[in-house]
């Protein structure tokens, strides 16, 4: 028999009632696709900070528990991305600033932002 939430609340029978309201629960949860999220750590995220597209933060976490604070910065230092251009406005990105932060349970968060050479 198919429920829908209009019959199930027409019934007399408390009994009869919570059973169809079961099904009808199991059958909609049976239905939904479960969404697959990514973790932070697989890539990073985009965060755009200007109207014009021209500038957006790049966040995301590592993993370096046994790592100094030298060799962490020197790591963060081999993202930095430069434009070495003898023209103007070539399009390219290049890195404003970036920073980072050892978190409590030993993961690396950085935060990069980024323009466009325009």
């Amino acid at each position: 028999m198919k429920y829908n939430i209009a019959s199930i609340k027409r019934m007399k029978d408390d009994q009869m009632k919570s059973t169809a309201l079961i099904r009808y629960i199991e059958k909609k949860c049976h239905k939904l696709k479960p969404k697959i999220i990514k973790s932070l750590r697989e890539e990073e995220r985009l965060c755009y900070s200007d109207r014009l597209g021209e500038s957006w933060l790049e966040y995301g976490f590592f993993e370096a528990e046994d790592w100094t604070d030298e060799e962490i910065q020197e790591y963060v230092d081999d993202m930095e991305i430069h434009v070495y251009s003898p023209y103007d406005c070539t399009g390219q990105p290049f890195t404003q600033w970036i920073t980072w932060h050892r978190n409590p349970c030993g993961l690396i968060s950085i935060i990069h932002k980024k323009s466009l050479d325009i």
